[in-house]
């Protein structure tokens, strides 16, 4: 039997619909299903005030990811990773006080301080955890754009802990980050970024910290 799970956004826009298979006449219980949340708030916004909500819900071997966001540059792709700690230590968004960092903007070097490195990249096939490709979502001419995508929590967990050597992948534990401002953006020169990637491209405009919720069916952006 064929159950298909539409993933509704409180914004009126639909992100689309899937199909999970399951055995006929069973149901999964309640401690098969584990949700999280983050509310995305603005990171760097005097460059761009970016928003919006994250969800995972994880049925068994099955992740169900959507998100939802906006006030972001029209046209422009915008990376999306969950970052965290490869130790295991709690990871958090950067402060939003200029002063805490010496009026300096929060740069992919900071954001790693806070919340450690990239983990998982959100595209079209984050089990992949390619970091470099073209299939991130890209902002409508309103600045925002949804995003949905389903895939293998085993699968998930052997490839983090083959790349990274975390046995222990709590996704508690993760902070959700969305990357990018315009090309012609007056950045500082001290303003970091990875090897051969323009800062534009990685600086952070949103971040969220991904926390555990208890089931609630409707209650989020996915439709149980």
């Amino acid at each position: 039997m064929i159950h298909c799970r539409p993933l509704l956004i409180a914004t009126a826009v639909t992100l689309g619909a899937g199909c999970v298979q399951a055995d006929t006449g069973t149901e999964k219980s309640k401690d098969q299903i584990h949700e999280y949340r983050a509310a995305l708030r603005a990171v760097n916004p005097e460059y761009v005030a970016g928003g919006g909500r994250f969800e995972i819900v994880r049925e068994g071997d099955e992740v169900h990811v959507a998100m939802t966001v906006e006030n972001l540059t029209p046209g422009m792709m915008h990376q999306q990773h969950l970052h965290g700690s490869r130790d295991g230590m709690g990871a958090s968004c950067p402060p939003l006080s200029r002063e805490a960092l010496d009026g300096h903007p929060v740069d992919l070097a900071e954001s790693r301080r806070h919340s450690g490195i990239t983990l998982i990249p959100l595209h079209d096939d984050p089990v992949s955890l390619k970091i470099d490709t073209d299939t991130y979502p890209t902002a409508d001419d309103t600045g925002g754009y949804t995003y949905s995508q389903t895939f293998s929590w085993k699968a998930l967990q052997k490839a983090v802990e083959d790349k990274y050597g975390l046995k222990d992948l709590e996704l508690g534990d993760l902070v959700m980050y969305v990357h990018g401002v315009p090309a012609g953006t007056d950045l500082p020169a001290m303003a970091g970024s990875l090897e051969g990637v323009p800062a534009h491209m990685t600086l952070p405009v949103a971040c969220g910290e991904v926390e555990e919720w208890e089931p609630e069916e409707g209650a989020g952006l996915i439709e149980r």
